[in-house]
């Protein structure tokens, strides 16, 4: 990018748009790339289990050269915690899915229907960026691009 002096390791393309989180003992970053592969991620970061939903339809903000919308895609973190046990999440041909209810969720985190309807998941602290943009300020940012490298997954 203009002016981007930081690091470049090769580990991500520095324009590599990624969800992510920052707890007080780590930053943790999902690349778009595995999100759109993987568009539901059970997971635990600081003993915290969080969930990571994907939507490959958002628009950028920027047009093609052709002058039309380009998807650039979204996420979304969560804390998967609801009345006192954690849920665990994956899709379905109805949606996002909790396996321990059946419950149908929305990707903005809010149960439409099951025994859990109405129920709003608590958001984490997360952020959509470039990668150059994490790991210049925190530049000891784990990248978690494949499934071996969380540490809960749905079954």
């Amino acid at each position: 990018p203009f002016a981007y002096n930081g690091r470049d390791d090769r580990t991500l393309l520095v324009t590599s748009r990624v969800l992510a989180l920052n707890t007080v003992e780590k930053a943790v970053v999902y690349p778009f790339e595995f999100l759109a592969e993987n568009p539901v991620v059970n997971d635990v970061i600081d003993g915290t289990d969080i969930v990571a939903v994907f939507d490959a339809t958002t628009s950028s903000s920027f047009n093609t050269y052709e002058q039309t919308r380009q998807i650039a895609g979204s996420a979304a973190a969560f804390s998967r915690m609801m009345g006192g046990r954690s849920l665990t999440f994956e899709v379905s041909s109805e949606g996002l899915v909790d396996i321990e209810t059946g419950s149908i969720w929305t990707l903005s985190g809010r149960a439409i229907s099951g025994p859990l309807v109405g129920e709003q998941l608590t958001q984490v602290a997360h952020g959509n960026h470039f990668w150059f943009a994490v790991v210049l300020f925190w530049p000891d940012t784990e990248i978690r691009d494949s499934l071996d490298k969380l540490v809960s997954v749905a079954g």
